[in-house]
């Protein structure tokens, strides 16, 4: 099974239905995203004002913009010395040995303050 099977089985496994939905994965990666720009020291005024860039422009198309986060991804990765098939792999180990209440709880959370596609 690869990876990102086994990570959206978990999923559907821990979130039900939620987790089959493509707007709540992109949202989670968005999430994920700004997170790791945060963590990389991109500070809110940039982040605001990248949104608002992107935003004003026209909808890329949707495998063009998949391909140009991976390899974004990736290269972003390798200047900042970071294994991104072992970090997968160590967060998949990570996600599991917590309790699935716990990432429920913090969906309940989420879709509380309407950051979830079925908010």
């Amino acid at each position: 099974m690869t990876r990102a099977l086994e990570f959206y089985n978990y999923a559907i496994e821990v979130f039900g239905e939620v987790a089959t939905d493509p707007r709540e994965r992109v949202l989670r990666f968005i999430e994920e995203a700004i997170e790791l720009a945060q963590a990389a020291g991109i500070d809110q005024p940039k982040m605001d004002a990248m949104l608002a860039r992107v935003y004003g422009r026209p909808h890329g198309n949707i495998a063009q913009e998949f391909g140009q986060c991976m390899v974004t991804l990736e290269i972003a990765a390798l200047r900042l010395s970071v294994d991104l098939e072992k970090e997968a792999d160590a967060q998949l180990v990570r996600f599991k040995s917590i309790p699935a209440e716990h990432w429920r709880k913090r969906q309940d959370q989420k879709k509380q303050l309407g950051l979830t596609s079925d908010a």
